[in-house]
């Protein structure tokens, strides 16, 4: 197991009070994207060192914040997408509707090599993004913590698409 303290990121300068992108996140926006990250599945997704699409379920997921633009995902420590994701910084949670509970599935169980195939999804910035998601929060690491067999993931909200 890695330890979570080798894994924080790295000392930052101070942040300016306007976040970059924030001309993006509207506040509606962001407001209707993390209202439906408590009731949906929320499928964590980003890619390895070869940019091969890697994707897990949240345990759960929600707001922190919204000024500044943070979220949460609970992720099973040992995952390796939580592993790609402390190393690529970038991760998006894609909120699924109930329609799409079949994809939910595959994301919730042991990996699967198969798991992309002929699943709609598009690349942004590197990260893999679900086309049918009833949102999407793309997110750089702003911070973890340890939530014992998960690992809290917080995130920076650069851009949001919400089906609102």
């Amino acid at each position: 197991m890695v330890s979570l303290t080798s894994l924080r990121p790295a000392a930052q300068p101070p942040r300016a009070t306007a976040q970059p992108g924030a001309d993006r996140l509207s506040a509606d926006r962001l407001r209707a994207a993390t209202e439906l990250l408590t009731r949906g599945f929320t499928v964590v997704t980003t890619h390895d060192g070869h940019g091969v699409p890697l994707g897990t379920a949240a345990d759960s997921a929600g707001a922190v914040s919204l000024t500044p633009a943070l979220v949460l995902a609970c992720i099973d420590e040992e995952s390796a997408t939580l592993a790609a994701v402390l190393h690529n910084r970038r991760f998006a949670l894609n909120v699924l509707p109930t329609s799409m509970t079949d994809v939910a599935l595959r994301f919730s169980g042991h990996p699967d090599p198969d798991l992309w195939r002929d699943l709609a999804h598009h690349t942004v910035d590197a990260v893999p993004v679900l086309d049918d998601a009833a949102a999407t929060l793309r997110c750089e690491v702003h911070d973890i913590a340890d939530g014992g067999p998960l690992t809290v993931l917080i995130g920076r909200v650069v851009d949001v698409s919400a089906a609102v």
